[in-house]
């Protein structure tokens, strides 16, 4: 397992640096979103300058603070001086961020992916920690004043990533951290909630038409989902629409392994995997992308046939 431990440079360089950009991964999550913010406010508390760069998410995720810190602008016309990579374990997974690596006088990244493969000029990658916002908090709590609005972020990352510290890669130490958080006098049922338990109408009619679709093989031990573009289209739902569909799929007794794909404004197909045993993650590599070894994900080329028919041959073939 690939680890690197350069808490220390990262910590002058947030004490001492200034310019800040800071940007998560594409179609950006709740562990994403949460250490982006919690960074921002962590460097704005210390008198730095900062900018968070986020793709458009899913409205639930408006209830962690530091959403003014989230730059609406042209990402191109920023000048970093320095550059933070937070949850994000490639460089083509920045998205519209990706131009800004070549800006920045100095990269940073930190991160929890197993299939990191990030080269910045300074990381933090822990794969064995149960999200990034997990990493953040140690990186940040000996330098900053971690208040509600910081402690509210990090706990929203942890929660998300962890699935309400049901997952396995909650442990003992992100329980400590959890309870330092809601030290802060966090409102941590209205954020365990909010991501975890509460849907949009247009999320529930995804949802729907995602269990219509469910198939089984190879005994039932695999599960697989899809949404097709014109249905996404006449919904107007999106990505940020369809959280929670693969881990679902997993609970399904007797499942091992989960794939859900929908298909993208731009002809691709996006796939999420699960599984209880089995890493996935090296099947969303094998595919261009990636993730940690339970959960993990890819977007291929091809129809929504194609890519079906792919993912389910790979999947089935894990118990022959």
């Amino acid at each position: 397992m690939r680890t690197m431990d350069e808490t220390g440079a990262v910590r002058e360089i947030l004490q001492n640096g200034d310019g800040f950009v800071i940007a998560g991964h594409t179609n950006p999550d709740g562990d994403a979103i949460g250490a982006c913010l919690a960074m921002g406010l962590a460097l704005t508390g210390l008198g730095r300058k900062a900018n968070v760069v986020l793709e458009e998410y899913n409205k639930k995720f408006n209830v962690i603070p530091g959403q003014n810190l989230v730059y609406k602008g042209d990402v191109n016309a920023l000048e970093p001086d320095v550059l933070v990579c937070l949850d994000c374990a490639g460089a083509d997974r920045l998205g519209a961020a990706r131009g800004l690596l070549d800006k920045a006088r100095v990269t940073v990244c930190v991160d929890h992916h197993i299939s990191n493969d990030f080269a910045a000029d300074h990381t933090v990658l822990d794969p064995a920690a149960s999200s990034t916002s997990e990493i953040v908090y140690r990186i940040i709590e000996p330098i900053a004043r971690i208040d509600a609005d910081i402690a509210s972020a990090l706990y929203a990352g942890v929660v998300f990533d962890t699935g309400g510290f049901r997952h396995g890669c909650a442990s003992a130490e992100t329980l400590r951290v959890a309870a330092k958080l809601m030290e802060k006098g966090i409102p941590f049922t209205e954020i365990y909630n909010e991501l975890l338990h509460r849907n949009s109408a247009v999320e529930a009619a995804a949802f729907g038409e995602a269990l219509k679709n469910i198939s089984y093989y190879a005994g039932g031990r695999v599960c697989r989902s899809f949404i097709a573009a014109g249905f996404l289209r006449d919904l107007g739902a999106g990505g940020q629409d369809l959280d929670n569909i693969a881990e679902y799929m997993l609970n399904i007794r007797g499942v091992m392994v989960s794939a859900f794909m929908y298909e993208k404004p731009d002809g691709s197909v996006k796939v999420s995997f699960r599984s209880k045993k089995e890493d996935v993650s090296v099947i969303a590599k094998g595919y261009g992308g990636g993730g940690h070894a339970h959960a993990a994900g890819a977007t291929l080329n091809g129809s929504l046939d194609e890519v079906r028919d792919r993912v389910t041959e790979k999947l089935t073939a894990l118990y022959e």
